[in-house]
């Protein structure tokens, strides 16, 4: 089924959501976006029209998706109370909040949110993507119905799932980038491309998918290998200090999850 949107917002988010929409058979009929340019660029891309004043918003589409930063939500949804009736489809696209962090005066409340980190630059592979959409029982259909037009995989949020989700997302999407930050400048001391590693995390996340991740686990903590684990917090002592706090902490944990692996020498046999 063809839903009339209005799209919220001009971002990373809206517009590879926006372009995704459009060519799945939904109708964005307006994007809103308090910078003017950035509106009307949007809009020109899904053969809409752009505004930057809520006095002009679209007031008869079918749903209304917010697509701002998240601590931008709540306010804006506040304005838009001004515009619309009470029983428009409003939903947010944060994964950290809930929908009622949408104005209370609206009574359809809900949220659509692709576990993905999305750049106008790049077109992700939207059959990998999952779609996690929440709401009462007038919204939830809906954005099941559109979720389920550019996603195979579509599930249902609720309030333990958004904080574990998110809270697993940082681990393993920030985090993980983080990591290779502190890669790259330990290779730079030694001018090495940081190009280098990429085959190497590509089979690492390829085989933390295949297996499960801590079957894949590898290296000197895991092993037992204090020598290696010495050797590399000496180097860290030397250039760079500010991390030997968080090897020595990563190397601790995975040595105490693996511990039954690398018995000690006083261990019975």
């Amino acid at each position: 089924m063809q839903h009339d949107i209005v799209l919220i917002g001009s971002g990373n988010l809206a517009t590879v959501l926006g372009l995704k929409l459009s060519l799945s058979g939904q109708k964005i009929v307006q994007v809103f976006s308090r910078n003017p340019e950035h509106a009307k660029l949007l809009a020109d891309q899904l053969n809409c029209t752009g505004v930057h004043s809520l006095d002009h918003l679209n007031k008869n589409a079918d749903l209304y998706l917010i697509c701002i930063k998240d601590d931008a939500i709540a306010d804006l949804s506040s304005k838009l109370s001004n515009q619309l009736t009470p029983d428009k489809l409003i939903a947010h696209s944060s994964g950290v909040n809930s929908p009622d962090i949408i104005d209370a005066y609206f009574k359809n409340r809900g949220l659509f949110y692709p576990l993905q980190s999305f750049s106008k630059l790049k077109t992700p592979n939207w059959s990998e993507i999952p779609v996690f959409v929440e709401g009462n029982p007038t919204i939830l259909p809906v954005l099941k119905d559109i979720a389920g037009k550019i996603s195979p995989e579509v599930f249902i949020m609720s309030d333990i799932i958004r904080t574990h989700l998110h809270l697993a997302s940082v681990f393993a999407n920030n985090f993980s980038n983080y990591n290779l930050v502190i890669a790259q400048k330990i290779l730079e001391k030694t001018n090495v491309p940081f190009k280098v590693l990429k085959s190497l995390m590509t089979e690492t996340v390829e085989k933390a998918f295949a297996m499960n991740p801590h079957s894949a686990q590898t290296g000197p903590a895991k092993r037992g290998d204090l020598h290696s684990i010495e050797k590399h917090i000496r180097l860290l002592v030397q250039e760079f200090p500010e991390y030997r706090s968080l090897y020595k902490k990563y190397s601790q944990i995975i040595q105490q999850d693996f511990k039954h692996e690398n018995p000690g020498p006083d261990s019975a046999s």
